[in-house]
């Protein structure tokens, strides 16, 4: 079927719309009102598909609103149905069936047409509306209308919320790793303060035994506690790092003292019974994430 001019221009203006936005699914929190205004209609509800809890979901989502059941009789109703239905021309026993299967949708919405929505064969969505007397004979060409539109954004749709939900598995997985990798680096990061703080208490002891001291002395000593603190703090800023979850930031280090700095971390993990050889270039300069690499790196270290 071809489009009416009219429809043709408002598509495409929508499309041009859509590319502005960042996630395509807020659009259809949005859709009766945007279209509303564009088409004249009196767009009642989008029901969307969600496959991960297998029904058709109201847009936006509202308390107390219940989605239609991919079994449920509505369902296999419009996918055997894929015209505009007007509920005002269906069998009355079927009308009964409808009302019975969804009772409150029938109940809390008024509407006088269903619009099913397929994609690749299947029913993706279905819009509930009033068509008033003098749009009823394009009601034919709004529906192609939204096959067309729908057609465009439902694979996106469907690959930002197979994105998301990776990236929050992705992360769910990452945190978890973090927190065993800081169980693990526990031990050797206290061990490792235990001996800077003994450190700290042994120069204050000597500088108290000394009669007179020397500026030299002062300045010998305070030399050894600063870098002593140094250290400390340089194991706490590793620690923190990797127990906090930071987004991905590219930025340029050396890996040879990335390699160096872990190694001194984990020291207390291998000091007794292994002896570490370290080969490699000095001054690796590459370009990544801090956090990430430190994390794999850890994890390479701890395993071997």
């Amino acid at each position: 079927m071809k489009l009416k001019k009219d429809l043709v221009k408002i598509l495409a203006g929508t499309l041009e719309y859509l590319e502005k936005h960042i996630y395509y699914e807020d659009f259809l929190d949005h859709f009766a009102m945007f279209f509303n205004d564009r088409l004249g209609l009196n767009i009642c509800s989008l029901y969307f598909i969600n496959n991960e809890y297998q029904h058709f979901e109201l847009l936006p989502k509202q308390e107390n609103t219940a989605p239609v059941k991919f079994n449920s009789y509505l369902a296999q109703y419009l996918k055997n149905n894929q015209e505009p239905i007007d509920i005002r021309q269906i069998d009355g026993s079927v009308q009964t069936l409808l009302e019975k299967d969804q009772d409150q949708l029938f109940r809390l919405q008024q509407f006088d047409w269903i619009l099913p929505i397929d994609f690749n064969k299947e029913l993706v969505a279905f819009i509930l509306l009033n068509v008033n007397s003098g749009r009823i004979r394009d009601i034919t060409q709004i529906h192609h209308f939204f096959k067309l539109l729908m057609t465009t954004i439902t694979p996106k749709i469907l690959f930002e919320r197979y994105a998301i939900h990776n990236r929050k598995n992705f992360l769910k997985r990452f945190r978890y790793d973090k927190l065993a990798l800081g169980g693990k680096m526990a031990a050797s990061a206290s061990h490792e303060i235990k001996n800077l703080l003994g450190s700290f208490s042994a120069t204050i002891e000597y500088l108290n035994e000394l009669e007179q001291i020397s500026r030299q002395d002062l300045t010998e000593n305070f030399s050894q506690i600063q870098t002593a603190l140094d250290q400390a703090n340089n194991i706490l800023k590793s620690m923190m790092s990797i127990a906090k979850y930071e987004e991905m930031r590219f930025e340029t280090l050396n890996l040879s003292g990335l390699v160096d700095e872990l190694l001194d971390l984990l020291y207390f993990r291998y000091s007794k019974n292994i002896e570490i050889e370290r080969i490699y270039q000095e001054n690796i300069i590459i370009k990544t994430s801090r956090q990430f690499l430190s994390q794999a790196l850890i994890n390479i270290l701890l395993n071997s």
